[in-house]
């Protein structure tokens, strides 16, 4: 909160290029943390676009934070965009807010639409990416992945995104996790991405270690706080 009192929302005239990062970080861990005033200014600026061009390096934030917190206008709005941009930058960022939703009904409906044939390809994988990095989404993107994995291989094997639809799963953090992509894999082909699960699995047991070895002494810290 101090940092974003110094940064604020606007950026000045010669600003230094460190400091307009660090308002876009700011603002985009604040509002995830549940920073009410960050949340509804960033719903006021995405409402008042229609009069006023929101700041190039602010309209990713704005999108995921009110995809956040959005519903179902939200989601059409954005699925919108999605569909009629004609840059490719403004459909990243479009797809990176439908990724974001908390209700799982959403997240279910872009993940079909992106592995359809009705998009570009290589929203598959970016998709797939931030899904796992949603908490609402990476259960449902690896169920997802392992129930289409033969078309997933027929599609994508061979090609250099392949390794892309493993790797995001790094960021689970239990043994169990870790136990069941190798039993999956050792039943499934994975011609050619052979190593990147092997990493992925290595790295969810790390995680897996660390929440052991250090999930305690973090709850005892906060429950000081």
């Amino acid at each position: 909160a101090n940092i974003l009192k110094n940064v604020g929302w606007s950026k000045n005239k010669n600003e230094s290029h460190e400091k307009t990062l660090l308002r876009s970080t700011i603002l985009y861990a604040s509002g995830t943390m549940g920073d009410k005033k960050v949340i509804a200014k960033a719903k006021k600026i995405l409402e008042d676009s229609k009069n006023t061009k929101i700041d190039s390096d602010l309209k990713s934030i704005i999108y995921a934070l009110v995809a956040e917190n959005g519903g179902k206008k939200e989601f059409d709005y954005f699925l919108k965009i999605y569909s009629e941009a004609l840059s490719e930058e403004e459909k990243d960022r479009a797809l990176k807010a439908l990724c974001s939703f908390s209700d799982v009904k959403f997240l279910q409906q872009i993940l079909n639409l992106c592995f359809s044939t009705d998009v570009r390809a290589q929203d598959a994988f970016k998709a797939t990416y931030l899904l796992a990095s949603n908490p609402y989404g990476i259960e449902m993107v690896w169920d997802y992945v392992v129930s289409h994995w033969e078309e997933i291989v027929e599609r994508f094997a061979g090609g250099h995104l392949f390794s892309r639809f493993i790797s995001p799963f790094a960021k689970f953090s239990t043994f169990e996790k870790a136990d069941q992509l190798e039993k999956f894999f050792k039943k499934n082909r994975a011609r050619g991405i052979e190593r990147t699960v092997a990493q992925t699995i290595e790295k969810i047991r790390s995680n897996s270690d660390l929440v052991r070895r250090d999930l305690d002494s973090i709850e005892k810290f906060f429950k000081k706080m």
